[in-house]
């Protein structure tokens, strides 16, 4: 699976992408197209274009929201929206790229609940 982020300049989205996700791309095959693999087979590709209104949000499962939001906070000095919670489910929040498109953070607490 690939999912597609579009960008006005890819280089200067990849800068801030690369904070984001806190290391470079695993790929940049073609200046217009950078990729970093999340899971096997699960690729975050940035591609040139514009964002287009309504499009999609792009929720990055982590595994400590609190601390991966604050770190993103002091990182990028995003404007993030308060946690969001389905009790025993998932926790989230969601922000925008300086370019337009809709991201988010998303905890997976079923998993945890099950380890417990």
């Amino acid at each position: 699976m690939a999912v597609q982020v579009r960008v006005g300049d890819v280089s200067a989205a990849g800068q801030w992408y690369e904070r984001l996700l806190g290391r470079p791309p695993d790929r940049t095959p073609h200046p217009t197209l950078w990729e970093w693999e999340l899971l096997p087979m699960c690729y975050l590709q940035l591609v040139a274009g514009e964002p287009r209104p309504g499009s999609m949000r792009v929720r990055l499962g982590v595994a400590d929201l609190a601390d991966e939001r604050e770190r993103l906070q002091e990182a990028l000095g995003l404007a993030i929206s308060p946690v969001e919670r389905i009790e025993g489910s998932a926790i989230w929040c969601d922000f925008d790229d300086p370019f337009g498109n809709h991201l988010g953070l998303f905890e997976d607490l079923a998993d945890r609940t099950l380890l417990a």
